[in-house]
């Protein structure tokens, strides 16, 4: 029961994490949010609906997101050298 339920929440935090990217390039492609911006207001929005559901939520959701959101403390003032790097990883 355990393995199952830890599956179960990595699974939901792939979707997660997979859903903000998702939104955040769409976003950028239609708007005039860049992908930093995009991403940071996803990753708010993500720890608003996590707090209101539960404070472990945020302890189970939160720490990948921050990981797959490295581009925003990194690469924020230098798109064109995220841009070339994104794919690699």
């Amino acid at each position: 029961m355990t393995i199952l339920l830890g599956l179960h929440l990595f699974l939901v935090v792939l979707f997660v994490v997979w859903l903000k990217l998702a939104l955040a390039y769409h976003w950028t492609q239609n708007t005039f949010f860049t992908f930093y911006w995009a991403n940071v207001i996803l990753l708010g929005v993500i720890d608003v609906i996590a707090f209101a559901v539960s404070s472990k939520a945020i302890w189970l959701i939160n720490p990948p997101l921050l990981v797959f959101s490295w581009e925003l403390f990194i690469f924020r003032s230098n798109h064109s050298r995220f841009n070339r790097l994104k794919w690699r990883v």
